[in-house]
């Protein structure tokens, strides 16, 4: 299943919040994703709050949280992004966080 999560799922709120959720009851895994053109720290700070704001509807699946950013990719071994991957990481067992230039990279 997938939904167009900001002014879809969630409307209204004043939280900030991604794009899209894309849902795989088979195998328990939700894909939060947020496309930017730059600014991958806020694409970030977006996935971390949908993922928080929908946590408890959400119990039964692992979040993996995907910003696909045309400029600014940090690399993957970037210490903030590494210290970000270990915060979501150690919220929710099993979790991913990625940040990549291409979609196709990123599920």
């Amino acid at each position: 299943m997938s939904f167009k999560v900001d002014g879809g799922l969630i409307v209204g709120a004043q939280e900030t919040r991604c794009d899209y959720l894309i849902m795989f009851s088979h195998c328990r895994k939700a894909f939060f994703i947020e496309l930017k053109n730059r600014e991958w720290e806020k694409a970030v700070r977006q996935l971390k709050n949908t993922v928080s704001l929908l946590c408890n509807e959400m119990k039964e699946y692992t979040p993996h949280l995907r910003a696909v950013v045309r400029r600014g990719v940090p690399n993957t071994n970037y210490i903030p992004l590494m210290k970000l991957r270990k915060d979501i990481v150690s919220r929710y067992p099993g979790a991913t966080l990625e940040v990549k230039a291409k979609f196709n990279d990123v599920v």
